[in-house]
């Protein structure tokens, strides 16, 4: 499985790994979605994932849903669910005037039970995330109540 072209995803850092997220409409021009990702020890991460881009996430999050059914989580990814999930304020719609903070592309690689993210911002760095089952489920609901 490591000669994969995403390997590296399957060896993420703790600080990769989401805790909990919320998701807000964007009402802007470019449609999608708001998301802030809760990171445990790193500060809240808001990106602006635009229409196309958003729908390439949910089916994402769908097919590992799919994927690892009921699997228990692992506890070495299990972060706390005790982090509170992140509250969208105001600033963080500054993401949409900033390049580095909107995906452009995802690719997306489904471990043992835990969804690997690489994210192509629009400046065209990249951006790593590793969501545990627990955060792709919260993610998948929030994302269908939302939009």
């Amino acid at each position: 499985m490591t000669d994969t072209p995403l390997a590296h995803l399957l060896k993420l850092g703790p600080d990769c790994i989401v805790a909990s997220a919320a998701v807000a409409r964007n009402t802007g021009g470019e449609g999608g979605a708001l998301i802030k990702f809760a990171r445990d020890k790193q500060p809240p991460l808001s990106l602006l994932f635009i229409s196309g881009v958003v729908e390439s996430l949910g089916d994402a999050l769908s097919a590992f849903g799919k994927a690892s059914g009921r699997m228990a989580e692992d506890p070495a990814l299990a972060l706390r669910f005790s982090l509170k999930r992140p509250r969208i304020e105001e600033a963080d719609w500054t993401a949409r005037d900033d390049d580095s903070r909107v995906v452009d592309t995802i690719r997306a690689l489904a471990a043992t039970n835990a969804l690997a993210l690489e994210l192509v911002m629009q400046d065209h760095s990249v951006r790593h995330l590793a969501l545990p089952a627990g955060v792709t489920r919260l993610l998948t609901g929030e994302l269908r109540t939302t939009l």
